[in-house]
């Protein structure tokens, strides 16, 4: 997850889209089973470089 992460960051910065300049928080919906506890050392490292796990379920406000 971290290496997709990073790639979409330096995409948004280099790519010339309109996407680059909307106010944005990168956040995963996991598609399938996700073994992750809310104190695993993955996903504080996620969280760390500005990713949110939302588990499988997401409201958009």
């Amino acid at each position: 997850m971290m290496a997709k992460l990073d790639w979409l960051k330096t995409w948004l910065t280099t790519s010339n889209t309109m996407l680059s300049q909307l106010r944005r928080e990168f956040v995963w919906v996991a598609s399938g089973r996700a073994l992750l506890t809310q104190k695993s050392p993955k996903l504080k490292a996620l969280a760390e470089k500005g990713l949110m796990f939302k588990g499988s379920h997401f409201r958009i406000p």
